[in-house]
């Protein structure tokens, strides 16, 4: 990590950069199909751009090209970006009717002046309110009763999972949740994005939970595990352990 902080010492700033200038004009540009390889024209917005990383932060593996997306698009090479675009591309792979059926019957009719107001300070958050103020009128979902917003009260034995780099669900959320849980463990992999399951040993914690139906013995030290990738350095590939290595004896 300490070599991508060098190899990217003004990402924030760059970001920014970036954005600001695809907010001031589009770019339109030809650029090689990620699947076909075909040339292809392309039309760069700022928001494209800002979607494409918000996605990417979801997972390690497009997690760790984010920083190389960013310089390279800066520097005219937009590949890079490009291929993020198709990796994080939620249409396939998300029901978008159920989830504009559960956002406009829980979360929008919830939206008040002052909410607006402060989730409207941040352009991701006022473009998805404007994409809501669209959708949900033709969408129709009925709001879900008030019951809906209260804690759930159970002494059930449950588990929940927390990564600590989780772009969309902090760990804080978990224990919201579990305010009226008497009977809930909460686990948080501090180096895990979005899918704790799928990106450490959760799975089998789960499991050990299921089986013993309680959360007494549950042994949680695996996911201490830092399981963060390496960031891209350069169209090549990551740094290589040997240079980290030697960068850390050097501070030694």
């Amino acid at each position: 990590m300490q070599i991508a902080q060098k190899n990217y010492p003004n990402l924030k700033a760059n970001f920014y950069k970036l954005l600001e200038q695809l907010d001031e004009q589009a770019i339109e540009t030809t650029v090689r199909h990620p699947r076909t390889h075909k040339k292809i024209n392309l039309v760069l917005t700022k928001m494209k751009v800002f979607s494409t990383v918000r996605m990417a932060l979801y997972s390690h593996t497009t997690r760790a090209l984010v920083p190389l997306a960013i310089s390279e698009a800066l520097n005219g090479d937009y590949s890079p970006i490009v291929g993020l675009l198709s990796s994080t591309d939620m249409m396939d792979s998300m029901a978008m009717g159920m989830h504009s059926a559960i956002v406009c019957s829980e979360d929008w009719p919830n939206l008040t002046d002052s909410s607006r107001a402060d989730h409207g300070q941040a352009y991701m958050g006022r473009m998805m309110i404007e994409g809501f103020d669209i959708a949900c009128p033709i969408w129709d979902a009925k709001p879900v009763d008030k019951s809906f917003y209260e804690p759930v009260k159970t002494n059930i034995p449950t588990l929940l999972l927390s990564g600590g780099l989780d772009p969309a669900t902090p760990a804080s959320w978990a224990e919201m949740a579990m305010v009226e849980m008497s009977n809930a463990k909460h686990l948080v992999a501090e180096s895990a994005t979005h899918g704790v399951v799928s990106q450490t040993c959760a799975a089998s914690i789960v499991g050990k939970f299921i089986d013993s139906n309680g959360t007494e013995e549950l042994d949680a030290t695996c996911l201490e595990k830092d399981n963060r990738k390496q960031f891209f350095m350069n169209l090549n590939g990551v740094a290589l352990q040997a240079d980290s290595d030697s960068e850390s004896s050097e501070k030694e």
